[in-house]
């Protein structure tokens, strides 16, 4: 699996800094657009709209989107977090460099 993600998060990180929770899920939606990962069903990896099943309110303003195995946290300034399971794997700063910031209790 770890082989898969790590070209996705390296087209992830290209994308370059955001500003808000649109403008990051579009780069992560761009970056799986970009690398050519199947799952077993021989589907491309996609994340669900933000108005889509598995998508939830995160915080004020932000969303947390479901997947199997990984979690994505989009805080509403554009700063993400990309969990595999419970383990953090990858993080973006907002566009003006502000940390993502976890929602505690979630």
């Amino acid at each position: 699996m770890k082989d898969k993600v790590t070209p996705i998060l390296h087209a992830i990180a290209e994308q370059g800094r955001v500003g808000s929770v649109e403008a990051a899920w579009n780069n992560i939606a761009n970056a799986l657009e970009r690398v050519p990962t199947m799952n077993r069903h021989g589907e491309r990896w996609k994340i669900p709209p933000l108005s889509g099943r598995g998508v939830y309110d995160y915080g004020l303003g932000g969303k947390a989107i479901r997947l199997l195995g990984h979690y994505i946290y989009i805080n509403s300034n554009g700063a993400f977090r990309i969990n595999e399971l419970d383990t953090p794997i990858f993080e973006s700063l907002s566009e003006s460099g502000d940390p993502f910031c976890e929602v505690a209790n979630y």
